[in-house]
């Protein structure tokens, strides 16, 4: 695992000096409550009083339902990728679309309909 690699994960987060943590824990693949050490980290992290910027969904949100699993992390900015994921409607916070690129055929050949000009005003879309 990680560790033949030379890393090592930690059990205990410290967050030291920092001014904002990143969360990048999960994927939108996230389909039941956080376990273990992840749990550990998501409480934490909403124990910290820092900021909090969510890459593509808070951990422990259920991206398709918005099923929010105990326990969920409470993010200040989601920045959500290509498109917002249902799940984010429930959400608080303020959430921003990032454009990574995705060409409207391929996101309509999915039997997406995305505007033609969505990201037209820049890169980043607050909903």
């Amino acid at each position: 695992m990680l560790r033949n690699l030379g890393i090592e994960v930690e059990d205990e987060l410290r967050f030291d000096d920092a001014e904002v943590i990143v969360d990048a824990i999960f994927g939108t693949g996230l389909t039941r409550a956080p376990e273990g050490r992840f749990a550990g980290w998501i409480d934490a992290i909403n124990k910290s009083d820092k900021r909090v910027i969510a890459v593509d969904v808070p951990a422990g949100l259920d991206a398709d339902s918005g099923v929010p699993y105990a326990p969920t992390e409470q993010a200040n900015v989601t920045i959500t990728l290509g498109l917002p994921k249902p799940g984010l409607l429930k959400l608080t916070g303020r959430v921003l679309v990032a454009d990574i690129g995705v060409p409207n055929e391929v996101y309509a050949a999915l039997g997406i309909d995305v505007p033609g000009d969505l990201f037209a005003k820049g890169e980043l879309i607050r909903l």
